[in-house]
């Protein structure tokens, strides 16, 4: 194993806390680095190779059930300017992150990319109640889920597909984002690798941090234990710091 790649959220507290606390244990018993990709990046970089394949990538109508839905618009929709990603984040709320078309350069910073549109994110990851999410999005917006009880009502012009979050959109796929930051996320995860597998990229599982979005249960228990009407930090859409 040259190197690692991990979810590091949003999701669950307990599991994003399980599988980053994992992947740092593996990276420092292996002496190989580690990389940090976002679920919703990951949901997003799913979602932008099935609309540059033409809407051909299967994806799961519910949880359990065989492959057959189409991922993207329908024939003779119009190409969404906006991929939005959503998963769970339980009580009554989802997360999810705004990535906007902007046109493909043909090299950025040596890295090739792929064909299609490259998806933009300018703004934080969010939470959000189901219902609300319609006031985020704008037509013509393509909102990929888990599980399409995850939205509410969506405006005319917005389309929605089930796409399952899956270990190989870490890493496949990401050439079609940019994340901001400019650290190794989005298009730059593939040259984060070539170098890891070359030995060139140092050892730093510290530097892999998980994305809450918003307080655990635990601590929002607690606040308004002490003072049932404070507003949490990072509670009904507060953005996150990443």
């Amino acid at each position: 194993m040259g190197a690692i790649v991990v979810g590091v959220g949003p999701g669950t507290f307990t599991g994003v806390r399980i599988a980053v606390a994992t992947a740092r244990a593996l990276s420092l018993a292996l002496d190989v680095p580690v990389l940090g990709v976002s679920t919703l990046g990951a949901m997003a970089a799913a979602a932008a190779l099935g609309l540059a394949r033409g809407g051909l990538v299967c994806a799961r109508a519910k949880r359990g059930e065989a492959p057959g839905a189409v991922l993207g618009p329908a024939p003779g929709a119009e190409m969404p300017l906006m991929v939005v990603p959503v998963v769970d984040a339980r009580r009554g709320q989802v997360f999810f992150g705004i990535y906007e078309a902007v046109e493909r350069p043909a090299h950025v910073d040596g890295a090739e990319l792929g064909a299609g549109p490259l998806w933009a994110r300018t703004s934080a990851f969010a939470a959000c109640d189901k219902e609300a999410l319609a006031q985020a999005v704008t037509a013509p917006s393509l909102v990929v889920a888990e599980d399409h009880e995850l939205l509410g009502e969506l405006p005319t012009g917005v389309a929605s597909a089930v796409v399952e979050v899956a270990a190989e959109w870490l890493v496949i796929g990401q050439e079609s984002l940019d994340e901001p930051g400019g650290g190794p996320c989005g298009w730059r995860v593939g040259s984060w690798l070539r170098e890891a597998l070359a030995g060139n990229v140092p050892v730093w599982p510290e530097g892999v941090k998980p994305i809450y979005v918003r307080a655990p249960d635990a601590d929002v228990h607690i606040t308004k234990m002490k003072d049932p009407w404070v507003r949490t930090a990072g509670g009904r859409g507060s953005p996150a710091e990443r």
